[in-house]
């Protein structure tokens, strides 16, 4: 890279890929996030590769980034994503702009598709249902990007019901589409995740770090609130079919490890946002363990009921490091 540039080792890198594809008779895809940065490489790209315009926020310029590959040519992607990753049980306003904002861009810009991602960062701690909003909504707007002009008015937990959870009437949406909005109580970053997946996921570091700033008592308490609410409605959906009841069990251990993050999080600002986890009164750490030690054990029959074993010693791993500080 110090000798030819790093912009010049990712183009050969790639044609590299691109001639074993060629051979075997695919197309590639590329993401276009470092051809966007180096325009000049274009003319130098195969002609036949797919440039993917990627971007996780609900405010991403797609309309840039489309704009950038309609005018250079080459035929190119949108790629919004689930906002499932880094946040235990979703960020479902986020999701909803992002993939309508995506569709909306690129149906202007001539884009050759839409690709939905959905990512497993730090172990991959979301249960499967909590990408659903994002897979249901991404389907509606690549389908009819009209309705992606005006994302959050999408019927996402009526249509959740109607064909994901097993019927209109299994009630099993709305408590999903609530519990993907217990995020916005925060008043933190939360930009690639929420407050309360760093909260867990890095509780071995202070309370000061920045995807932490502005974390407060009274927004986690807000937040368990919402999260009671969304438990309460779960409790009385109509999970009849075996699809719909492991819904109903991913979101119900998703809502239970995000209460916990709440009141670590609380336990944590009381005694201040400078001072280590293994700082908290051994009566208040013993209970906390007590309360992570079921969570460990179902996150592994969750993780099972619908996935391969491989990532789940890595995944559980994330977990049990908590409950080790927390001896």
């Amino acid at each position: 890279c110090q000798e030819k540039g790093k912009e010049r080792v990712y183009l050969e890198f790639l044609r590299g890929i691109h001639q074993l594809l060629a051979a075997r008779g695919y197309r590639m895809q590329f993401w276009g996030d470092v051809v966007l940065e180096h325009p000049d490489l274009i003319p130098e790209l195969p002609g036949d590769a797919i440039a993917l315009a990627w971007g996780y926020e609900a405010d991403h310029s797609f309309e840039d980034q489309a704009r950038a590959f309609a005018d250079s040519g080459l035929e190119f992607y949108v790629c919004p994503g689930t906002s499932s990753w880094n946040s235990l049980i979703g960020r479902t306003r986020n999701a909803l702009l992002n993939l309508g904002r995506a569709a909306a861009a690129g149906q202007a810009a001539g884009a050759g598709g839409y690709l939905i991602t959905d990512w497993g960062d730090h172990g991959h701690l979301q249960p499967l249902a909590v990408s659903f909003p994002g897979f249901l909504a991404g389907a509606a707007f690549a389908w009819n990007a009209a309705s992606a002009h005006d994302p959050l008015t999408l019927e996402a937990a009526r249509l959740l019901d109607l064909h994901a959870f097993g019927g209109n009437g299994s009630g099993l949406g709305q408590p999903t589409i609530d519990l993907g909005n217990v995020y916005l109580e925060l008043a933190t970053p939360n930009r690639n995740g929420t407050a309360l997946f760093f909260l867990l996921l890095f509780a071995y570091q202070s309370l000061d770090q920045a995807r932490l700033r502005g974390l407060n008592r009274d927004s986690l308490e807000l937040c368990l609130q919402r999260i009671t609410a969304a438990e309460e409605r779960l409790r009385g959906a109509a999970a009849e079919s075996p699809g719909a009841a492991l819904v109903a069990r991913e979101l119900g251990w998703g809502a239970a490890l995000a209460t916990f993050a709440c009141r670590l999080g609380l336990a944590r600002l009381a005694l201040g946002v400078e001072q280590p986890l293994q700082a908290l009164p051994r009566r208040t750490k013993r209970r906390l363990r007590k309360a992570l030690e079921p969570l460990i054990a179902e996150h592994r029959a969750v993780w099972l009921a619908r996935n391969r074993p491989g990532g789940l010693a890595d995944s559980a791993a994330r977990l049990t490091r908590v409950r080790d500080l927390l001896a």
